[in-house]
This record gives structure tokens, sequence and C-alpha cells, in this order.
């Protein structure tokens, strides 16, 4: 499930305003550096280049059918039918156990990879999964700037921010971690965003000197807009070609929205285009009903 379709009335309102009045921001270009020095040399400087890919588990996870406090009395009263059995965990200690579900990344949580934290969570808890996905994403308690905390990273990083510095993979709509003054993209692929008649040059350059024109006339926000995506489908056909041809020994996903993103984030990664930050969402963590197989199903994809 697209977390767009997830049918809560305050994300089409809140989220709707919040990415036109950001995005239009993003699209000025405005850079301002609002970050400082400590987190700069800690994701990117200090390892000559690191990139910093988030994955985001859309919705309102059951955490408790997750990481599963089998040790607690009160979890198994309050969920006779649907709690985890404590034979079925992995990892368990006195407390806590994973959910089986979670076996691929055994070896990762043998290793010290991987690792839970628990009681995580807002000093004014709401009752909206996207309000407080925003004020996490902004992580800056008091502001009312709402600018996404990846933003404020990549305008400390120094230098004029470039649209390639901070990506969202898989959708159109820009998580709010990067919203704010420096540029971001937003896109499923890179090479969807190269221009229409791209195979042919003849059309291409007919229809681009057209629309170029007409960006020109319309002038203002708009028309800065309209030049500025014209600029990048450019950028991006150039560029699609490298990326594409990166190969991975790597096992993604199958049918997996999430797993096609992650992918591309490893080809733009490799490809070596600028990209200091990824961002991916997986939607459809909402576990408000069939609680138990909604949960095992969302682990697995």
């Amino acid at each position: 499930m697209n977390v767009d379709e997830c049918g809560c009335p305050d994300y089409s309102v809140s989220r709707r305003s919040l990415l036109k009045a950001a995005g239009l921001a993003s699209m000025a270009g405005v850079a301002t550096s609002m970050f400082g020095d400590v987190l700069t040399s800690t994701v990117y400087g200090a390892t000559n280049g690191n990139v910093l890919v988030v994955l985001s588990l859309r919705g309102g996870a059951d955490g408790l059918s997750m990481v599963v406090p089998h040790a607690e009395a009160a979890y198994a009263a309050a969920r006779p039918t649907t709690r985890v059995a404590t034979a079925s965990l992995l990892h368990a200690d006195a407390t806590f156990g994973l959910h089986p579900a979670f076996a691929p990344l055994s070896p990762w949580w043998k290793s010290g990879q991987l690792a839970a934290l628990h009681a995580v969570g807002l000093p004014a808890p709401n009752r909206s999964h996207f309000e407080a996905m925003e004020a996490v994403e902004d992580a800056d308690p008091g502001s009312s700037a709402r600018v996404g905390w990846i933003n404020r990273m990549i305008s400390g990083l120094g230098g004029t921010p470039d649209v390639l510095d901070q990506v969202s993979l898989g959708g159109s709509s820009t998580p709010t971690s990067m919203m704010g003054p420096a540029p971001s993209l937003a896109t499923r692929r890179l090479n969807d965003l190269s221009l229409t008649f791209s195979d042919d040059a003849r059309l291409l350059a007919a229809s681009t000197a057209l629309l170029r024109s007409s960006y020109r006339a319309a002038g203002g926000q708009v028309g800065a807009a309209g030049l500025d995506a014209l600029a990048l489908g450019a950028r991006a056909q150039s560029l699609s070609a490298a990326v594409e041809k990166q190969s991975s020994t790597a096992t993604y996903a199958p049918y997996s929205d999430a797993g096609d993103a992650l992918q591309h984030a490893a080809q733009l990664i490799k490809a070596g285009v600028g990209v200091r930050a990824v961002a991916v969402d997986a939607g459809g963590w909402d576990h408000h009903v069939g609680l138990a197989g909604n949960v095992k199903n969302s682990i697995k994809e």
C-alpha cells in the first residue's frame, strides 16, 4: 500500500501544503549553511565520501510484535490471541526477542551490525502518524522552520548544494527530512526524468526549444521551475547510461518497490554522480487490522 492511499485525512491537507511550500523553495535553489561541523565530519567528510542511506518504514508499525517484550506479563495478558510466542522468537534474551520473520537479518544481529532501540518516542505524542513523522524528520523540537534534518545536513557540508546531493527514490513525494532550502530530487529512478523524445534528437531539440521559450515567457517562479526541470531532464539523460550499467552481487527483494529503490540507490552511489544522501520509503506498515499476518508480511517484504 502506498502511504498516499492510507485514507488519513490529515495527510492530504498538511502534507500537500508542505510539499507546495517547500517545493518552491527547493526549485529556487536557495542555499544557506544551517548545520554545524560535527555531523558533517561523522557522516561524510571523515570517511572521504560515505553516502547516507535512510530507509523509512511508513505507517503505524506495531513494535511490540517486531521486538517482542516476552518477559512482560502485561504483554501476554493484553494480547491473548495476537502475542508472538516466546518459543518462536529469535535471539531472545531475558526481556526481548525478535519476530521470527527477521531470520534473514540474523547474521547482522549476531555480528552487532543490527540493533533495536527501545522506548524511543515523542515528548508529546499525538494521534497522527503524519504529524509524528514530520516531527521526527524535522528533528528540531520547538522550531517552526519545518526544515528536515537531512536538508540541514546537506546545507552544512559546504559549497553550494546541488540537486543530486540528496535524492529520494521510489516515488515522486519528497520526505520531510529532505525539505528545506537545499535543493532535492524525488523520483522513482533517475532515467524517469529524461525528456520526452529523448531517443529522437530532432524531436527532442524541437520540443525542448518550445518548452524553454514558453517557460522564459512565463517568468516568475513557474518559469524558473520549468527551466530547472528542463535542465534536470537533460542532466538525468546524460547520467542515466552510466548509472544503469552499474552491477551488483547483492540480492534485492523481488517485486518490491523498496527493493527496486535500494538497488537504484546502490547504482547511483557506485556511478559517482555526486549523491550524498538517499532516502527510500517503504510504505504499508499500518498494522491496524490483521495484526499477526500483516506484521509477518511487512517484515518479509
